[in-house]
């Protein structure tokens, strides 16, 4: 393992991911050891994917490049510079050309139809208990209640306050709450009040 790499050569360790998920999966023996430093590689620009774009139409074929109108390439360039992402881009160009569409109304429904599937897949990678707490959450965003530990502890009584604690720093991260933290000194006590990312909570309900 890669723990036991680093206990015998101290070679530091880096690791490239696109899961969400992969410190909070990691044995804590290994978490704890490595002590990994989460950074985020900068995003490219609607700028930068639409040169990537125009680059890779180049080494294509020069007659293809001239077919697709530039309006087309700022287009896709800006949509997925939401994300940053010339993979994106890229499957978007590709689309378009395969369809023989270039117009904004169709690149529009290659990007709801990327975003149910990104939604589908991270609804897909949550496990039991995760998709559990996710159905609680959006129920409470449906009937617009405030959503704390208390309130939640309500729903799902088999759950201990340091699991729902839990729980809700996972989908903090997850980017689908903000959480606000009240301390109301003595008398009031501490707590939590988390608030939903209503965009995200829309496209999740239905799939959960």
């Amino acid at each position: 393992s890669i723990n036991t790499i680093f206990r015998n050569t101290g070679t530091p360790i880096i690791l490239i991911s696109n899961n969400r998920k992969i410190f909070s999966q990691m044995p804590d023996d290994t978490r704890l050891t490595l002590f990994f430093h989460y950074v985020e590689f900068p995003a490219y620009t609607s700028k930068e994917l639409c040169d990537i774009l125009s680059s890779r139409l180049q080494v294509l074929s020069i007659e293809l490049k001239e077919t697709i109108p530039e309006d087309c390439l700022y287009y896709i360039s800006g949509v997925c510079a939401e994300e940053g992402s010339a993979r994106n881009s890229l499957d978007f160009l590709m689309k378009c050309i395969l369809n023989n569409r270039f117009d904004p109304e169709f690149v529009e429904e290659l990007r709801k139809e990327k975003k149910r599937q990104e939604w589908e897949g991270f609804a897909m990678d949550l496990n039991q208990m995760e998709k559990k707490f996710l159905r609680v959450l959006l129920d409470f965003h449906a009937s617009e209640k405030e959503i704390t530990n208390h309130s939640i502890k309500k729903i799902l009584p088999d759950l201990s306050p340091q699991r729902i604690s839990q729980l809700m720093t996972i989908f903090e991260k997850y980017g689908l709450l903000d959480i606000e933290k009240i301390n109301l000194g003595r008398r009031g006590g501490a707590y939590r009040i988390a608030h939903f990312d209503n965009d995200s909570f829309c496209k999740l309900d239905g799939i959960v």
